[in-house]
């Protein structure tokens, strides 16, 4: 998870940065992706929220994109919440088996990640929402991320909804 924490870093949104890191069985990198606008487009009006949701991409789309074979079997590492559920149908089709993030406590993500459970207890795709300190340090002390702890979600069991 710290990965993808550290990866989304290179978002240039000033609100949200977001990573997803798609890994194979055998515990190697598929693929990587952050949040931003599409190539050749000028990270600009970044700061103005209807402008940016009509052109950025989420991180586990370009995550998508940016593979090179079919990731049937994967499993997807998330941050800094579970996917909304427009990524979550892309999720199921590109044949991702298992998704994990850490539990969001926030309002305004809440419906679209209730959308993406659904979707997921429906086409059989683990997930788990855990517990992580990398909230206050993404890359945890001395730059390694701390241990996690899981705590949450796996399809379909109600995650706390206030911190530990």
């Amino acid at each position: 998870m710290g990965l993808a924490a550290h990866i989304a870093q290179w978002s240039k949104d000033p609100s949200t940065k977001c990573g997803c890191i798609v890994v194979r069985p055998d515990k190697t990198i598929a693929s990587t992706g952050f949040n931003g606008y599409p190539q050749g487009i000028k990270d600009e009006k970044l700061d103005i929220r209807g402008y940016k949701l009509e052109r950025i991409i989420h991180a586990e789309m370009n995550a998508l994109l940016f593979l090179r074979e079919r990731p049937v079997g994967y499993t997807a590492y998330v941050w800094p919440m579970m996917p909304c559920n427009r990524c979550a149908v892309h999720i199921v089709q590109a044949g991702i088996s298992q998704v994990i993030a850490p539990i969001y406590y926030g309002e305004r993500w809440k419906s679209a990640i209730e959308i993406t459970r659904s979707l997921f207890n429906e086409a059989g795709v683990a997930y788990a929402e855990i517990y992580t300190n990398l909230h206050d340090n993404p890359l945890g002390a001395g730059g390694l991320p701390p241990r996690e702890q899981q705590i949450g979600a796996e399809n379909g069991q109600a995650a706390p909804r206030s911190r530990p």
